[in-house]
């Protein structure tokens, strides 16, 4: 047992001893590889590079037999926590760094002084940056940055970029200073280095007037320089440049309360992008419609669908309109980018009629009342613009379950793939209304992103009254539904009623 006791204290004081000693040369070989890099310019040709390389090596060294200390991963917080501290007092007290916070030395103007000064001075800023990094709150960091002249900052940050162009150090510690400043003002001439920066080079640089913009706009509290900032972002001339620095605008305007410009551009970029995705504007529409009050204030009233159609879009719906296919599987979807409106509903709620009263034709969509027909997606097509798409009918009687499938598989693929989809017409029946069936239809198309829109048909067997409360009521069904557009269009192919309205729907869409 002695023995037994003698040994397991032994290997405890081993493993015991082994540990601090590789803490401690850990510790030590930290601090002493902090102090020679502090101390020497690695960016000067003296010996002084040489040392701080020596020792650069030697932690990479030490790295090599104690990668991070796994072994101490509960407690590597602690570890590091001291070491840089220690590290961090030790730079702080040799360099006296305390009287020079805030003091910028002048920016050289001659050639050689600049390449020059890449050495001290760069080092000096990045060390700098470490102090403030490593410093918490309480221990005064932002009220070190208060303290900076950041005019004359800039200029330092300007001439590191010219010197070194393609690092990408330069912006980020400039970011980091001027963002957390307390004096807000101050954003400004980070703002402006930024877009100096993007104007040597927007296909590389385009994220720094990004970020100029998000200054702006959360920290200057600039929207109109904002505004400008993100216009000029839209329009970079890069092929890769990503969804969310092309919509900057929209939701800067947005906030501006430019209802009108910010729709337009959302149309624009529906127009030019044909890769986007119609969920994506669609998206950026309602959410844009949704906060600026435009259909809180729509759902509390019943618009006048009678309206007087411009002459524009009577002729236009007076144009030509052809049976143009009817696909019976995702190939035979017409190839071009034509916008097209797609019109889904109940079986016999009443689909063909109303296609045939928008195009003023009395039998255009009947072939899809002939066998088969129902069974495939109809394309009509109108003034050589766009597509009318009659989806096959749900809520089938006497349809096979097999059918069924295929035409859900059918309507998933056209819904999912066509970027050209600008809205979905749902046709309910006004004498029903919103049915367990319709609602599960919703919740189907909420899934595609692209915008629905409910139309009510054979409301001429309804009171105004009746029609009035029908319209309430689905309207607070469709209230917290994304996708769906709160304007409900009540429509009767018999009297004519909404079918204008419709029509000026449809050509303001795409006019």
């Amino acid at each position: 047992m002695v023995a037994l006791a003698f040994f397991s204290a032994l290997i405890l004081t081993s493993a015991v001893s082994s540990v601090l000693f590789c803490f401690a040369f850990y510790f030590l070989s930290r601090i002493y590889g902090y102090f020679l890099i502090s101390i020497n310019n690695p960016y000067s040709t003296t010996k002084g590079s040489k040392i701080a390389y020596i020792a650069e090596k030697t932690l990479e060294f030490i790295g090599i037999f104690f990668p991070r200390f796994d072994m101490f991963s509960k407690s590597e917080w602690l570890i590091y926590g001291v070491t840089d501290c220690f590290v961090i007092c030790f730079w702080f007290y040799t360099h006296k760094i305390i009287p020079y916070l805030g003091i910028v030395p002048e920016v050289p103007t001659v050639n050689q002084t600049k390449i020059m000064a890449l050495g001290d001075e760069q080092f000096f800023f990045r060390y700098l940056a470490l102090y403030i990094q490593n410093s918490g709150d309480t221990f005064g960091r932002f009220t070190s940055l208060k303290n900076y002249d950041y005019s004359a900052l800039l200029k330092w940050f300007l001439l590191l970029d010219e010197l070194d162009h393609r690092s990408n150090f330069v912006p980020a510690i400039a970011s980091y200073y001027y963002s957390n400043t307390q004096k807000v003002e101050d954003n400004k001439y980070i703002i402006e280095y930024l877009e100096k920066t993007y104007d040597k080079d927007p296909v590389n640089k385009w994220w720094w007037l990004g970020q100029a913009v998000m200054l702006a706009q959360n920290k200057l509290q600039d929207k109109h320089l904002a505004l400008r900032l993100a216009y000029k972002l839209s329009t970079t001339p890069n092929d890769k440049l990503p969804r969310w620095a092309q919509q900057m605008p929209v939701f800067i305007l947005e906030q501006l309360g430019e209802k009108e410009q910010a729709l337009a551009i959302i149309k624009d970029l529906a127009d030019k992008f044909d890769n986007y995705s119609q969920g994506e504007i669609n998206f950026m529409n309602y959410f844009i419609r949704n906060r600026l009050g435009f259909l809180n204030e729509e759902i509390k009233k019943t618009p006048n669908w009678n309206i007087h159609m411009s002459k524009a879009a009577e002729k236009f719906f007076l144009s030509n309109c052809e049976f143009l296919i009817g696909a019976y599987k995702p190939s035979d979807f017409p190839l071009n980018k034509l916008p097209e409106f797609a019109f889904i509903g109940r079986s016999n709620v009443g689909k063909s009629s109303l296609i045939n009263a928008l195009v003023n034709r009395g039998n255009i969509a009947r072939v899809s009342n002939t066998p088969g027909r129902t069974q495939q997606i109809n394309f009509f097509h109108l003034a050589h613009r766009i597509h009318l798409v009659d989806l096959p009918g749900y809520g089938y009687a006497k349809a096979s379950k097999q059918d069924v499938e295929r035409w859900n598989h059918l309507i998933m693929n056209y819904l999912k793939n066509r970027s050209q989809l600008k809205r979905i017409f749902l046709l309910i029946d006004a004498r029903h209304g919103l049915k367990p069936n319709d609602m599960a239809m919703i919740d189907f198309l909420n899934n595609f992103g692209t915008l629905v829109q409910i139309i009510l048909t054979k409301v001429d067997k309804l009171s105004s009254k009746e029609l009035e409360n029908i319209i309430q009521k689905i309207q607070e069904d469709i209230t917290n539904i994304a996708v769906c557009y709160h304007n409900v269009i009540p429509t009767s192919t018999v009297k004519k009623t909404g079918i204008n309205g419709l029509k000026q729907e449809i050509y303001d869409i795409i006019k």
